[in-house]
């Protein structure tokens, strides 16, 4: 099974206010778990690949989920990954 590597993005107010809803928490707290998050996938993925979190030149696909919305994003990854050409 190949493998395909995601970014999958949005601006920061963004996902702070996405958390705040999610989480049912103040913007400040939310502010302040987004960035811890951040921090340790950062961590995360630069220590198991060698590579740089969030370069888009390491990604195979990268995409703004605030660009088109949740729903959106997930459809057309969806479709994307369903393709035969992904498959090989």
């Amino acid at each position: 099974m190949p493998c395909i590597s995601l970014f999958i993005c949005a601006p920061f107010e963004d996902r702070v206010r996405r958390k705040m809803k999610q989480e049912g928490i103040k913007e400040k707290a939310a502010y302040d778990l987004v960035r811890k998050e951040d921090k340790y996938r950062k961590a995360y993925y630069n220590y198991y690949t060698g590579e740089n979190w969030g370069n888009p030149e390491t990604y195979d696909f990268c995409i703004n989920s605030a660009a088109r919305g949740i729903e959106t994003t997930i459809d057309l990854l969806g479709k994307m990954l369903c393709r035969e050409e992904w498959k090989r």
